[in-house]
């Protein structure tokens, strides 16, 4: 059963690194560039940033970092 489970664990990593890490890291970059280094007061912060931004991928913290980032595109201005 532990085997299983590092299966699956390792399985999911690679396939969150080969399908969504460097799409998530220039979604979030371009986010950052479009709000500006003095964005709106309640941008998260450095020490707010999902985990799996910074290499440790798992369930949890990949649901953080799609929350992370639907929150920064929160508070750009509207584009009508």
């Amino acid at each position: 059963m532990i085997q299983r489970e590092g299966q699956l664990s390792n399985q999911f990593q690679l396939n969150y690194k080969n399908d969504f890490e460097v799409d998530a890291i220039n979604y979030r970059d371009e986010l950052i560039r479009r709000l500006g280094p003095q964005g709106p007061p309640n941008v998260p912060g450095p020490a707010h940033i999902p985990l799996s931004l910074n290499g440790w991928i798992a369930p949890m913290s990949v649901n953080a970092t799609a929350y992370y980032l639907e929150e920064l595109a929160k508070k750009l201005p509207n584009q009508n």
